[in-house]
């Protein structure tokens, strides 16, 4: 791959470490602001971090798109890192960050209670990488819009009698009234997401291939824009329908013009917290472009290419360190955080520096896959490989 097609990568993955930073503000606030009752902060802060789980699905998503794009001869490889990685997400990785959850959770029955993106990303990971070779975009982003409406449908008309059903409704669907988990990320609902993320990389992939550069930034600022238009919109009508009575809170309706509606992910969540979170990635290119903010780039690209590792530490960090030290409030608590973040951009920079994501594998390892990677001469690993 060339040294252009390098450099945007440095720029995706400097999108994926900005969105962790959401994902630490949320869970800081979770259990720092949430435990001293400061709900003024809290509730701002966890506004503000929405945007980071449609952002991750986002990216994963174009990644996918992108690789297939530009990689198509090599596929059999790609999908077969694609799969362990998946794998590892909703089995090892699963179970090293309910661990976290115990101390916080008070137990380990009620830490295991909990379902997070990481499954939903998983599960997208195995299923878009084996999809994206058989399903050309026009039928995919039809599959993704009928898989999104169908868990709506299903999550809000379904109601299983019994544990076991209740638990299958809740994970693939989300939950509706009395709920399982204590908290779940729907696999269905942000499959969809994936998937039509999936399209739009392929299309930033055939751009980056004919190296129209200009041609990948109207994209993403078209993308972008008509997505927040749609959330500022359906944000609007929701809030001027809900204080006239015209429709209540509880109804579905308002459930999908509500754009801080995040599990399952309303399609007013979607369009207000997606643009913004293709908006950051449009304006990184632009920054990555013009040589500006060069330090901020490499530090997020860093924490973009371990962001699983990072993910996992920043659960052991907050939810299981910071909830059993129980600091009384302070107002420099924005201090706390960002020592908080200096600690784990720390082991970031360690674990990219030993290249210890080599360990973030199950061994999956078909044999169609093993054969083919044989056959085909291994070039140096690019960016994303890595």
């Amino acid at each position: 791959m060339s040294s252009q097609t390098r450099d945007r990568i440095e720029s995706i993955d400097a999108a994926r470490g900005t969105a962790m930073l959401f994902v630490c503000l949320s869970h800081f606030a979770w259990v720092y602001l949430r435990e001293n009752r400061a709900d003024g902060e809290l509730l701002v802060a966890t506004h503000v971090a929405l945007i980071a789980s449609p952002t991750f699905m986002a990216i994963s998503g174009l990644m996918l798109g992108y690789l297939y794009t530009l990689q198509r001869h090599n596929f059999d490889r790609i999908q077969q890192k694609l799969v362990d990685r998946g794998l590892f997400l909703v089995t090892i990785g699963h179970v090293l960050i309910d661990i976290a959850h115990f101390q916080m959770s008070g137990g380990v029955r009620l830490g295991l209670r909990w379902g997070f993106i990481t499954d939903a990303i998983g599960v997208s990971i195995i299923l878009g990488s084996l999809l994206i070779p058989r399903l050309a975009p026009p039928a995919r982003l039809t599959l993704s819009a009928g898989v999104y409406a169908l868990g709506w449908v299903l999550m809000r008309s379904w109601h299983p009698v019994g544990m076991p059903l209740e638990v299958i409704k809740e994970t693939l669907f989300g939950p509706f009234g009395k709920q399982v988990y204590s908290d779940v990320f729907p696999v269905v609902p942000w499959f969809s997401l994936y998937l039509a993320a999936s399209c739009v990389g392929e299309r930033m992939g055939a751009l980056w291939r004919a190296r129209d550069e200009r041609g990948v930034h109207r994209l993403l600022s078209m993308m972008s824009l008509g997505l927040l238009a749609i959330g500022v919109v359906l944000w609007g009508a929701a809030t001027v329908a809900s204080s006239s009575g015209l429709v209540p809170a509880d109804t579905l309706l308002h459930e999908l013009a509500w754009p801080f509606k995040k599990l399952p992910p309303s399609p007013a969540y979607v369009a207000l917290f997606g643009g913004l979170g293709l908006l950051m990635l449009r304006i990184l290119f632009t920054l990555e472009r013009k040589g500006a903010a060069r330090p901020y780039l490499r530090v997020a690209a860093m924490v973009g290419r371990t962001s699983l590792f990072a993910f996992i530490a920043q659960y052991y960090l907050y939810y299981t360190l910071l909830s059993w030290l129980r600091l009384p409030f302070s107002p420099i608590w924005p201090l706390y955080f960002l020592l908080s973040l200096a600690a784990l951009v720390g082991g970031c920079f360690v674990w990219d520096r030993r290249g210890f994501n080599r360990y973030i594998t199950v061994g999956y390892a078909p044999s169609r896959a093993s054969a083919h990677a044989r056959a085909v001469p291994r070039e140096s690993p690019t960016t994303l490989e890595r």
